[in-house]
């Protein structure tokens, strides 16, 4: 047992040493694109994959269609779909400027969705203002303004 254990632990010194992490070498791509660019590139593919998803459950999914969203992302950023997988693969390998790609890309996409909410929550009060300004129409009939019509709009249970 004594002579097993200076062995033993001669072995696990020895064996980390030996191991070499064998990471792809990944060529930088001649036309690289920019960590920044990259960032709204892949903001505009997963917004383009939410609407394919979109479509498929909502019936409206062409194949078609979500090549020429693509074909309108390499051309918005005048860039090719080689060029993109190129940089990915290339920024894949560094860890921490991918992980910084995609947070920046799930900051861009908050935003946009925060956008969205805002913009739902005044269509919605503008609905609600407008089916308001029906009912006063409503109660307040022949255009003269009377002290119990806005009694009836102040006190109606309903609104």
């Amino acid at each position: 047992m004594h002579r097993i254990l200076p062995i033993a632990l001669l072995l696990l010194t020895i064996f980390p040493s030996c191991y070499k992490e064998h990471k792809l070498e990944t060529v930088k791509p001649t036309h690289l694109i920019t960590q920044q660019k990259l960032t709204q590139i892949i903001t505009d593919m997963q917004l383009i994959e939410a609407a394919v998803e979109y479509d498929k459950v909502h019936g409206k999914y062409h194949n078609q269609l979500e090549k020429e969203y693509y074909h309108v992302l390499s051309q918005r950023y005048q860039v090719s779909p080689k060029q993109i997988r190129e940089s990915i693969n290339y920024y894949t390998n560094q860890d921490d400027v991918m992980a910084n790609i995609y947070d920046k890309v799930l900051s861009n996409l908050s935003q946009k969705q925060a956008v969205l909410d805002r913009k739902r929550i005044i269509k919605e009060a503008q609905e609600q203002f407008k089916q308001l300004e029906k009912e006063f129409r409503q109660l307040n009939m022949g255009g003269s303004f009377r002290e119990d019509s806005i009694a009836r709009i102040c006190f109606n249970p309903i609104i």
